[in-house]
């Protein structure tokens, strides 16, 4: 078994040209493909890598090439990009930047959602969605900005919520529910390739009020004392009766993804504590366990995280890579980072942290090797499989012939001289 990945390695890293494996997300297998050592990149793997870009980092020519830079040294493979007004719908952007921003990303291979916050969908007033035309209003602009945008590889909804609220009340999280539903109905329907998503609150928590809706799937989580370990809220600092903070905004992101009202979701937790955050991923392997792959996880990297004098961004670095060790190691496939360009901010403190060093998360070609194998193959006998296959001997030996070749004219000029 060692040869045989000694052979691999040395084929697929120390030949220039290599043919690698690629994750084709619109088929259920592996296919071939050729790269340059030098320009193999995150987006060759399973995993999200993504970044919320905010006008500020895109409103000028040269903020658009230097975030591109900055995605691209970070070696990301994402972005969500916040959306420009549409049909009367509120934007947060400016419609040029926009486009240039998505055409520059796209001409990248960067995997682009339109980011949009749908409590606010109309300027001055907050969206209610038990009323059945805000769930159609709702839909309609994830359609516009598809059919308008043909680059963007999907619809990031974010702000799908109430304001807190005292009581979580069963209609207004049935309602957000059925918002999912109507637009992810309506985009497999229309758009079939795009990917549809949403930002979800953090798994912290509150006390429980006799008022609450409580969903079943969690009254029965709650009370199975087999999930007591990863159980944060029946503590005592909930009075052993606590329940997640999304409630309190209308929000049940684990039946989200459990009903495939949506294809993934990022949890917005962008503490410091490394601690807590790695709790977070524990609840949400728990909770919807064979569906992981549909929870992606967020890290802070923003100027709030730092208001204590104790944090400085370079610590906030440090956890965030560490964060993402303990969330690969635990199933997560997919990260976020809130965010780039943020006035006053200096965003390589945290890219050199993601990128150099021995503990880099996203750091080289080899990283990203491991990557690909680990999300094309799912055994070492698959893996051993493939190195037999008649595709592989046949490149190998093209490629060989082509160098012995080579070296056959070198020595041959040499030895006439």
């Amino acid at each position: 078994m060692k040869k045989i990945f000694s052979m691999f390695f040395i084929f697929f890293v120390i030949n220039p040209y290599v043919y690698v494996l690629v994750y084709n997300e619109g088929e259920d297998h592996c296919q071939m493909k050729a790269f340059s050592n030098g320009f193999l990149s995150a987006s060759s793997s399973k995993e999200m890598r993504a970044v919320w870009l905010n006008d500020y980092a895109f409103n000028t020519e040269q903020k658009r090439l230097e975030t591109i830079k900055k995605i691209s040294d970070a070696n990301l493979n994402a972005i969500f990009l916040i959306a420009p007004p549409i049909n009367g719908n509120k934007g947060w952007s400016d419609v040029d930047d926009f486009e240039a921003m998505l055409s520059l990303a796209n001409s990248k291979g960067l995997t682009i959602y339109a980011w949009v916050c749908n409590l606010h969908r109309i300027a001055g007033t907050l969206a209610d969605f038990t009323n059945s035309s805000e769930r159609q209003a709702q839909r309609d602009w994830a359609l516009a900005l598809l059919e308008e945008y043909e680059l963007l590889d999907g619809i990031h909804f974010d702000y799908i919520r109430y304001n807190s609220s005292s009581i979580v009340n069963q209609t207004q999280i049935n309602a957000i529910k059925e918002t999912l539903i109507l637009t992810q109905n309506a985009l497999k329907t229309q758009y079939p390739n795009k990917k549809f998503s949403t930002a979800s609150k953090p798994l912290s928590g509150e006390f429980r009020e006799p008022e609450d809706y409580i969903p079943y799937w969690y009254s029965t989580w709650f009370n199975d004392s087999n999930n007591n370990d990863v159980n944060r809220w029946n503590r005592s600092g909930y009075m052993y009766d606590g329940i997640p903070t999304p409630f309190v905004f209308q929000q049940d992101p684990k039946l989200w993804v459990s009903i495939n009202a949506i294809d993934f979701t990022v949890s917005m937790e962008y503490c410091y504590e490394t601690s807590w955050w790695k709790g977070e991923v524990d609840v949400w392997n728990s909770w919807v366990e064979n569906n992981i792959s549909k929870v992606s996880m967020g890290l802070g990297y923003y100027s709030n995280v730092w208001d204590d004098l104790d944090i400085t961004p370079q610590l906030v670095a440090q956890e965030i890579v560490q964060k993402i060790h303990y969330g690969r190691a635990n199933n997560i496939s997919g990260f976020s980072i809130f965010e780039f360009g943020e006035p006053g901010n200096d965003d390589y403190i945290l890219i050199d942290a993601l990128t150099k060093g021995p503990n880099a998360p996203f750091k080289d070609t080899l990283t990203e090797l491991h990557l690909i194998l680990y999300s094309c193959f799912e055994s070492l006998n698959e893996a051993e499989s493939f190195l037999f296959s008649p595709l592989f001997i046949g490149s190998t030996i093209s490629i060989s012939a082509i160098a012995i070749i080579a070296v056959g004219i070198f020595l041959r000029k040499n030895r006439r001289r």
